[in-house]
Formats: structure tokens, sequence, C-alpha cells
């Protein structure tokens, strides 16, 4: 709650509250405006360097807060005023935060139920070091999900084994390697396609599906384009003219599939146009 405090600060403000070089010139910044920390306060602070420092700081008011935002709302200061506290434990939590006069006639407790706090289990990366090894293999464990012939490739690599197939993380090192010593241009490059979030693969698999079956018509005028939507969104009327293969072709390129997938479409397609089925309006 104190980082939302220090946006709150610096949307009003302009420029950040705290821009602290350091450590210690962060802390020197923090007491200009918050005041020198009781020793009570000091003695939860974990850093055993920050505390010390903070022992033998000599003492500061707090700044009011009125004099460094003179043209924001009292409400707003005074809820400014609690996310910023010193010790946590002293700042509201974020139901309380939303029940601060400073959102009345906004804030709508029947649509912002509380949830259970987060486990620490989920921040567990946060505290220990990683690897760069580590890190590209997580890297690359979240573009499987956007590439499925990738990550039909990583299973297999799993079911073998590393040894007897080789993996999809030495293919990516091996292309960072080729980066770092010629460049961009040097290094092989991945499959050409268009990535869409997880949850749009599915509705563009459909959509290509009832394209190539002829389930749905396309006309010469009109120019696919991925969209958000259930269905795929147009460019306008004047568009140049595409073939109809084109205008398939532009469909299943959209949709990220992988390379096997694609051709397959691309067939169906093919022969329906062949075979003079009709998907012309």
């Amino acid at each position: 709650m104190g980082g939302v405090g220090s946006i709150s600060a610096e949307f009003w403000g302009g420029a950040p509250l705290f821009p602290g070089k350091n450590v210690v010139n962060q802390l020197e910044i923090i007491t200009d405006v918050l005041g020198t920390p009781t020793p009570l306060q000091i003695a939860k602070v974990r850093n055993e360097k920050a505390r010390r420092f903070l022992q033998n700081m000599r003492i500061k008011p707090a700044l009011p807060l009125v004099e460094k935002f003179p043209n924001v709302a009292p409400k707003a200061l005074n809820l400014l005023s609690k996310l910023l506290a010193f010790d946590p434990d002293d700042r509201p939590t974020a139901a309380q935060a939303l029940a601060d006069p400073y959102f009345d006639g906004m804030a709508d407790v029947t649509r912002e139920p509380s949830r259970r706090p987060l486990s620490k289990e989920m921040f567990e990366w946060d505290s220990r070091k990683l690897t760069r090894e580590e890190v590209r293999e997580l890297l690359y464990e979240e573009i499987l999900h956007y590439h499925p012939d990738v990550k039909r490739e990583w299973d297999k690599g799993e079911k073998q084994g590393h040894f007897e197939y080789p993996s999809g993380i030495a293919a990516m090192a091996e292309q960072f390697s080729s980066m770092e010593q010629g460049g961009p241009s040097s290094a092989p490059t991945f499959r050409n396609s268009k990535s869409l979030p997880k949850h749009a693969i599915d509705d563009y698999r459909k959509q290509v599906s009832l394209f190539a079956s002829g389930a749905e018509k396309i006309g010469r005028s009109e120019s696919v384009k991925p969209g958000l939507g259930d269905r795929p969104s147009f460019l306008d009327e004047n568009a140049p003219a595409t073939s109809m293969e084109d205008d398939l072709a532009d469909v299943v390129q959209a949709m990220s599939l992988d390379a096997d997938e694609a051709a397959s479409l691309a067939e169906e397609a093919k022969a329906l146009l062949e075979s003079g089925h009709e998907l012309i309006m």
C-alpha cells in the first residue's frame, strides 16, 4: 500500500516522490517528507545497515503534505498520509483505503469483495537468485503458452530426456548466443507467425475451421485481420481486392497455428477452391 501512496503522489505532483540515487539517499529523502521515524518504527526495519543509519539520523520534523501538494484536495492528502506511513503496520489495507472518505460516491463494496491474502509461496521466486540459464528457462516456459508447436517439442523432449532429444531450451540458448556474437540478423529466426493472448487462440482456431469448410463466406474486397471479438474484424470495403486463397491465408496467419496445422488448413482451402466451392456472397 506504500507503493500505491507513492504512485498517487507522483500522479498528483508530476514527479517521483522519493527519487533516491541509492538506499542512503532515498532514506534521506523519505525522512525529509515523513520525518524521522520513532525508535519503535526503526526497530521494525529488517535491514541492519538501514536500521543503524536511521538510529544515527538527526531528528527531522515531518513535512506537511499540503506544502508539497498545495493544489490537492484535503481528502486526498488525508488518504495519502495514511498510505505513506513509515511503519507498514500503520498503513490501511486495500479494503480500508477504498472505504476512505476520498472515495465517497465511487466505491461500491458489493462489487469489490475482499479475497484471501495470497500465499507467500507465490512470491518465493523473488527471494532467491536465479542463474542466467534459469531465467532463460522461465522465459522459454512462458513462450510455450503461445506456441503449440514448440510446446509439443518441449513435451517430447521432457518424456525422452534431454540426453536423447535436444531440448527447446538448448535451442533457444543457441539462438541467444548467436545473437550476442553476430547480432539479430545472424541468428536463426523463429517461425513467421502472429502471437495472440492464450485465451484468444482457441477462438481463432474455430474461425479458421469455419472459413476453410465454407461455413463462413469471404468477399474478394474484404481483407481479414485479427480481432478480439467472437468474429474476425474487417477493413473497410474499399480495401484493394485480394484472392480468396490469400484471404484464407491471412486468417490462418492470424491464428498463431503451427506449421503442420497451417499447411493442413491451406490444403483444405485450396481443394475447396479448385472444386469450385462457393465462398463468395
